[in-house]
Order: structure tokens, then sequence, then C-alpha cells
């Protein structure tokens, strides 16, 4: 018996009654029976609707599928991420289930069909789709950011209603991207861009920079050839207040351009010695420049042998220039153990009686309010860790207990006097696998002992493998010790300048990383001038042994 007839016989049955004829022809033709996907449909208490939205790649019953199909026919489709699924149709004639999705795209990101809203641009959304070839997410257009909206967490700033020069007013960007309130007037923080240096200031590195209290003074270097020499004898000062610039006079025709030289600030003067001019190699000549009258005076001359790499201070009890050490053709075995004091109020020089240690050359040198402390450097013997202390008052040297026996000694470090310690870290000395490069620390308190650092920076300067550094940028401020950049720590000091920067804390004992989004290119042997609140720093080259040079300058401030 066939279904139709089967079935209208049900029928009557459960009528109670037979069927006629005409009953048989007013019955509807059969159903074909639902598929797997349609029963499960409607056994979990749905609607037994199998359409789906047109984003869905995975169902597998749709409307087309209710007719019949060519028997032993197959169809492919997209599935999952770049996947292909297959169906045959059974002899019976309907479809057969799609297969396990197969050769997706592991890696990819999304897949068929997929869609996803994301925030974008300025509080606006975007609808990114799922690219059906690669399956990767196709950006969709930002819409819906709001008229005269800004970025969130972007600040701007004012100087509207700021009494002081160089003081702004900053805003933030909020959540909603509308601005919030400016707050008070304040100096910028951070890494600050300072106009462009005059264009007699060319590229260098080895300027030295002093701080006269509203300008910073920088002269001198070494830099790419300029006929006759690569030396400059130029200057300029620098306004931090009005970001301005103004070119300094030259020096007379016999002072000629220098680099490795030194330059102290005497409260009125700015005192240029020694150094190399390259042509003719070391000096032992001198010249003081005066800001307000813009004019240079040579210093009388001196007993001292030329050098080059020697220290030099200010002493603020005595009123002199100090200088010791360095390196000369004309000293004792080339490396200089001797020193002077000149007064530039009598413009006279004062032979500084002989130290308890050796003579050397790029050693740390600092002054403390009350002494010179001369430690560290290198000569014949290698590299020292020996120093001494220097009263030009008294005009007595003490020589004070070296440093731990893990400390060793070194060139190229950075050297702050912290208003209590001395304190020494980095710089180049003797090989210990891998690297010549240092990364410890140091500090001496004078009249006491030396305390080293208790953890090396490792890699928190974002070296990677290696925190190692040599002429880094250093100064002091706000309680701490900073560095940045410089050059890896080698023998030979010709390596790629570094990026990144720390900041140690004395009183804790520990490293943090310094910010630098803003910082300038990386660059070692920069003229770096604290002026009490930041940094101001010009120059330098991007790699320790010179190459490429830079003029441009900026302002850190803490």
């Amino acid at each position: 018996m066939s279904a139709r007839f089967r079935f209208a016989f049900l029928a009557i049955t459960l009528l109670g009654g037979c069927a006629t004829s005409e009953d048989q022809a007013e019955l509807p033709p059969p159903k074909r029976p639902p598929d797997a996907n349609t029963f499960l449909d409607t056994a979990e208490g749905g609607t037994g609707d199998t359409s789906v939205a047109e984003d869905s790649a995975a169902d597998t019953t749709t409307g087309e599928d209710v007719g019949t199909c060519e028997p032993l026919t197959t169809e492919n489709r997209g599935c999952g991420k770049c996947g292909t699924q297959t169906r045959t149709c059974a002899s019976s004639g309907t479809w057969n289930e799609w297969s396990i999705c197969t050769g997706e795209k592991t890696f990819s990101s999304c897949t068929i069909g997929e869609v996803r809203a994301t925030d974008c641009g300025k509080c606006g959304t975007q609808k990114d789709t799922c690219d059906t070839t690669t399956c990767e997410w196709v950006t969709g257009v930002c819409l819906g950011e709001p008229p005269s909206a800004c970025t969130k967490g972007e600040t701007d700033t004012s100087t509207a209603s700021c009494p002081t020069a160089g003081e702004v007013r900053t805003r933030t960007c909020t959540d909603k991207c509308v601005w919030g309130a400016y707050g008070d007037c304040t100096l910028p923080k951070g890494w600050i861009k300072m106009s462009a240096a005059p264009t007699t200031m060319d590229a260098r590195y080895f300027a030295t920079g002093v701080w006269t209290g509203t300008e910073a003074i920088l002269w001198g270097g070494y830099g790419t050839y300029v006929s006759p020499t690569y030396t400059k004898r130029t200057g300029a000062a620098y306004n931090l207040a009005s970001d301005a610039w103004r070119a300094i006079a030259l020096p007379p025709t016999t002072f000629p351009g220098r680099y490795n030289h030194t330059a102290v600030w005497t409260g009125s003067k700015m005192i240029v010695w020694g150094g190399n001019d390259y042509s003719s190699g070391y000096r032992n000549d001198g010249a003081s420049y005066d800001p307000t009258a813009d004019s240079w005076t040579t210093l009388a001359t001196t007993t001292l042998a030329a050098r080059h790499f020697h220290g030099a201070v200010w002493s603020t009890t005595t009123n002199e220039m100090l200088v010791w050490g360095g390196y000369g053709s004309s000293c004792t075995g080339t490396y200089c153990a001797d020193g002077a004091a000149y007064d530039p109020a009598t413009n006279a020089w004062t032979p500084i009686p002989a130290a308890p240690i050796a003579g050397r050359w790029k050693h740390t040198m600092v002054w403390t309010g009350t002494e010179l402390i001369v430690w560290g450097g290198q000569n014949g013997a290698g590299y020292l860790r020996d120093g001494a202390r220097y009263d030009p008052k008294t005009k007595i040297w003490i020589k004070f207990a070296d440093p731990p026996a893990l400390f060793e000694g070194r060139i190229e470090n950075a050297a702050v006097w912290s208003g209590k310690e001395l304190i020494v870290w980095g710089g180049v000395g003797a090989y210990v696998s891998p690297t010549y490069g240092k990364n410890d620390g140091a500090r001496y308190l004078p009249g006491g002992s030396w305390t080293r650092f208790t953890v090396p920076m490792d890699d928190i300067m974002g070296t990677g493998t290696q925190s190692t550094r040599q002429a880094v940028q250093s100064w002091y401020g706000n309680g701490k010790l900073y560095v940045w950049s410089g050059g890896l720590g080698t023998s030979t000091g010709s390596t790629i300048a570094q990026t990144g920067g720390a900041t140690y804390d004395p009183l804790t004992d520990k490293w943090t990383t310094l910010d630098v989004m803003g910082a300038p290119t990386s660059r070692s042997r920069a003229a770096v001038v604290w002026t009490g609140k930041e940094a101001i720093i010009w120059g330098g080259s991007n790699y320790t042994g010179g190459s490429t040079y830079y003029n441009d300058g900026i302002v850190y401030r803490p």
C-alpha cells in the first residue's frame, strides 16, 4: 500500500467513517520527510524554520535543500578559516550531510562569514568583515565619530594666562573624545624639542657646554671636514625660556678650534682650555668668553704641557679653575700626572702639588663644593681603580680606598656628584667575558667608603641582551642619576649608538626605565648641561668613534 493511501486509511479510521473517492481527491500531496537538521530543530522545541543569517556558512539546510537533487552529484562550499566542505546527492535524490571542514588556514585571523564591530578613530565604530579568500580581517569604514572630537588620551597645551615664559597649561582628551579642562600653568615635562641652532653650529660631537643661569653656552668639538680642519671654533648660546639661539663671537684667530678640551663656568665667564686642534695636535692654551660683552680674552700662558682628555673643574672656595691629568706627548710617559690652578682675577697660573696617584687620561673628575675628586682612568698600566681628593684651600691631597674588588677600573663612564657622593656607572675596562663594557655602578662618600650598586642595570635600557654602555649622556637631578643612549662598551669604541635610558635612585638602590617617547636620535658624546631643573642635550654622534654627527638638541625635564 502506498504512503498516500496508508495516510488516508488512517484518517478515515480515526474519524470513524469511510473515505469516498471525492474525499480522497481532496487530500493534500504527501510531504518529503524532514532531513536530520530539520528533525533536530523541531525536536528541540524550535519552529522547524531552517533559514540562517546571511553571514552564516555552517548551517546544513536552507530553502533550496527541500527539493530533489541529481543522484551522485556533489557540491562544495567554503567553511571555517577558508576551508572546504563537500556533500553528495544520494541515489534517492536527497542531499547527504556536509562533510567535515578541511584545508583551513590555521593561522588566519577569522572565519568565513564572521563579522565584528570595533572602536575606531575618535569614539567611532567600524564593521570589519572576514575576507573569503584569505580569511583575514578587512577593516570597515569608521563611522559615528562626534564632530570636532579629539583622540582619547591626546594632550593639548596653551600658554594663555601663564605669567612665566615657558610655562604651559595642559588639557587631556577624555574617554568620550571630548576635551577636559586646562590645568594649572607648569613647565612641560619629558623630552622637549629645541629650536634649530644657528647655521654656524654645524654638526659635531665633543662640544663643551656650561650653564650661565639663563643660557647654555656650547662651543668647539669635532665634526665633518670643513676646510681646513675637522675641529670647530664656533659656538652658540641657547636661551631656555625663549627657546631662542644666538651665535656667539669667534675667539681670536690665534685660538683654534678643538675637541677633547674642557670648559668651566666661573659665575660670569666661560673658560676653555687644552684639547686637540687636529692640525697641530695637543694644546695648552686657553681663552675666556664673556657672554655679556660677547667677547673672548686669551689666558696667560702656563707651564703645563699640552694635553687632551684631561679634567677641569671650577673651585667655588678659591675661585680658580683646577686642571689635572690628561694625555700629551710632552708629559712623562705621555700620561700627565701634574696640574695647575688658574685665577681669572689675576690671570695667573699656580702649580698644584704632586698627587699621590699616577698620571692618567679619561679619568673621572668632579667638584664636591669643597674638594676635587679624581678617580679611575687609564695609563700604560691599564685601567685604573684608585683615586684621590684635593683641597685647594689647604693644597693637600688625600688618597682614598679603592672600590670593592669586583668593581673594575674604567674609562668613558658616567660620573656625577650627587651633593653627597660620587656616583660612577658603566664605561669600558679590562675584558671580562664576553665584553670590555661595564654595566655596574658604585658610589663613593668622601671621608667614608664605597658602596656598590646592589643590582646591575641588566636590560632596563631596552637593549635585549647587552646593557653595557660607554660615552653615555649623563646628569644628576631630582635625587637621581640619569643615563641615556651612548654606545655599547667595547675595546674600540666604534659601535652604533644604542637606544634607551634609565634612572638610578641612590636612596633605594634601584633602576627605573626612562621614558624616551619623544627623545631624539640615539647618540653618544653629546654636550649635556644641567640647569638645576632640566638637562639640555645637543649634538653628538651616532658612533662612539664618530661617523655621523648631529646638530639638533633636546630639553629633558623630569
